[in-house]
């Protein structure tokens, strides 16, 4: 696994395995059904010695599905040449269907 693209695809497999978190989508809306491709790659930057993953919460609390992503992230990328880099979770926004669902008043 060297390139980016390589590693965009193994990240998204990882996120996509947590319940709670999905990619944030580009410009905050997901990609019309008319395109050719999807948007969330470019919810993820990849440096040599970081990978950064913007992300939207549908679940509270958001330590648990956290923990996981990073654990998950952390396990696909172990034998890789990004197995040292440092992982960077950011929640960009909260979908409404995660207060719904929650004890949060």
């Amino acid at each position: 696994m060297t390139r980016s693209n390589d590693v965009i695809t193994t990240v998204l497999a990882a996120v996509a395995a947590i319940e709670g978190l999905r990619p944030a989508a580009l410009l905050g809306v997901e990609a019309p059904s008319w395109w050719l491709w999807g948007t969330a790659g470019y919810a993820i930057d990849v440096a040599a010695d970081r990978i950064e993953i913007r992300v939207v919460a549908t679940r509270l609390p958001l330590g648990p599905p956290m923990a996981a992503a990073a654990t998950a992230i952390r396990t696909a990328l172990a034998q890789s040449e990004y197995s040292d880099a440092a992982i960077r979770l950011v929640v960009t926004d909260l979908d409404a269907v995660a207060l719904s669902d929650s004890d949060v008043t």
